[in-house]
């Protein structure tokens, strides 16, 4: 039962990967379907939530709200309205004391560093989006480029922070360290 459910949460994303595939722009008889990359990293931000486990130190109970810090939560909030986030998701501007995912977007390489290099030990999911570098230690990438968004894991910084990523969403990703 409990695989259904995350199957059918994984759907929106493989829906918007397949439409979004060049090839099926084609078969479509080149009909476009246009979801920008900060609308995707929001519908990503929203669903990842299923697929994460973090301590039981942090673990709120089921009524407890999810609380996602961006370093530009004003660039991103219009694309969390438009998903709609599940009621349990709060985005709040970095930083946020509490926060259980930290969503780095668009920030400058030095700063992305020194954010992670912080957070390093603590249970903080960090996720990447338009950055220029990817810094050691972040634990989820979104990379865009030539139109689609690719999904980066690096399963040891999770594991050094307490945090447990499903087993379905690393295969999804492709799976770095802190050396590349």
């Amino acid at each position: 039962m409990g695989f259904l459910n995350k199957a059918r949460a994984l759907l929106p994303l493989v829906i918007l990967a397949v439409c979004l595939w060049p090839g099926a722009r084609e078969a479509r008889g080149g009909a476009e379907l246009a979801a920008s990359g900060d609308q995707l990293c929001a519908l990503f931000v929203t669903r990842i939530v299923k697929y994460v486990s973090w301590p039981a130190s942090v673990q709120g109970g089921s009524g407890t709200p999810v609380a996602v810090a961006a370093t530009d939560a004003r660039a991103i909030r219009p694309h969390f309205a438009a998903v709609p986030p599940p009621p349990e998701i709060l985005l709040e501007q970095w930083p946020a004391p509490g926060c259980r995912i930290l969503l780095l977007n668009g920030t400058p390489p030095r700063e992305a560093a020194a954010i992670i290099e912080r957070l390093k030990d603590s249970p903080v999911l960090t996720i990447g989006y338009g950055l220029e570098q990817r810094p050691s230690g972040l634990m989820v990438n979104l990379r865009e480029s030539d139109g689609r968004l690719s999904l980066e894991i690096n399963p040891r910084a999770a594991l050094r922070a307490g945090i447990t990523i499903s087993s379905r969403l690393l295969q999804l990703a492709r799976i770095l360290d802190d050396a590349e």
